[in-house]
């Protein structure tokens, strides 16, 4: 089944941010170190990288919380979405779907691409281990981010990460 890319209209059977064409030439093109960082994203078949690029739409919708509200009732994922700004404070059409956003939906494909397990066990952790004189205890929320940091970076302009994804909000009371 051919992967249903979001065009803006708010798609009810959308499962991406990006196509696999754009992301190939978001790898070939638009990172200086392309020739290496994306030969495994470049070797993948294309049935692939579709199930990684529908993966890594759910993880963002799932460990990111967007600003605005959703364009749509109908709309399958979490944009297009109406009052979100950009960095410069203008708004962002409610039909947009941000470049950023495309972005790292790529990178987040290519990052399940070469690391799967990134998003298993994320809670999971050894509190402590004693053997003798030898005392070891592992920090559960010291893990791998499911979003890397990459993605994030991309992403902060629209939103936050969920708590869960390896970091804590703080509020003041």
């Amino acid at each position: 089944m051919a992967l249903v890319v979001e065009d803006g209209t708010g798609l009810a059977n959308a499962e991406s941010y990006y196509s696999v064409a754009n992301t190939d030439t978001y790898f070939s093109s638009k990172r200086g170190d392309s020739v290496t960082y994306a030969d495994d994203w470049t070797a993948a078949t294309t049935a692939v990288k579709e199930a990684c690029l529908r993966w890594a739409t759910r993880l963002i919708d799932k460990y990111w919380l967007f600003d605005g509200e959703k364009s749509t009732t109908t709309q399958a994922l979490r944009w297009p979405r109406r009052y979100v700004y950009d960095i410069e404070g203008d708004e962002i059409d409610g039909d947009d779907i941000p470049t950023d956003l495309e972005y790292a939906t790529a990178e987040m494909a290519r990052a399940l691409l070469v690391d799967p397990d990134r998003v298993e066990d994320q809670e999971v952790g050894l509190s402590a281990l004693s053997v003798g004189t030898i005392n070891l205890t592992f920090d559960k929320y010291d893990r791998i981010k499911v979003l890397p940091k990459t993605v994030q970076n991309f992403l902060s302009d629209f939103g936050r990460a969920r708590s869960g994804n390896g970091s804590r909000a703080v509020e003041r009371a």
